[in-house]
């Protein structure tokens, strides 16, 4: 996995045609700005990238702006994405409410992708993989668990 960098409110990475994100919040507006710069690059590649997104249960229900921001990416680079799987981590009434909100939101948006919204990494990597014929489950858990590990040491270069 390449490590692209992390700061204290997200971690990006790629594998091969796979763009990997990873929004822990508290900041979930910072986090989705720089997620939209991460993405707008990755997506310049006219071959197209999966993207695998997890939400933690930690991070703010973003606002509009931020928002727009993501749906002006789709709306400009869709045409690039091969799959995108939205992971909202949690449980309970608040978890659902925000995929709740997820879903209406990619909802208003014309997508030319397919498109999944999750309740855990399990679940939504298994269907990116159905998605995206060169990936495979275990692919896409085993470099999101590499983001993970990296993480600590992204945040150091990022800050160096």
């Amino acid at each position: 996995m390449r490590s692209i960098y992390a700061t204290p409110e997200a971690q990006f990475g790629t594998e091969g045609r796979l763009v990997l994100c990873r929004l822990v919040g508290p900041d979930t507006d910072v986090a989705m700005y720089e997620m939209v710069r991460v993405l707008s690059d990755e997506l310049r590649d006219p071959a197209g990238r999966a993207v695998f997104i997890v939400v933690a249960s930690t991070a703010s229900v973003p606002n509009s702006d931020a928002s727009s921001a993501v749906s002006q990416l789709v709306i400009q680079h869709g045409r690039r994405v091969l799959g995108s799987a939205l992971t909202i981590e949690g449980s309970g009434f608040r978890a659902a409410a925000k995929r709740a909100l997820a879903m209406s939101v990619r909802m208003l948006v014309k997508k030319t992708y397919p498109q999944g919204t999750f309740g855990d990494v399990g679940t939504a990597s298994s269907w990116l993989a159905e998605q995206v014929p060169e990936l495979s489950t275990k692919l896409v858990l085993g470099a999101y668990g590499r983001l993970i590990e990296s993480a600590p040491a992204m945040l150091v270069r990022s800050a160096g």
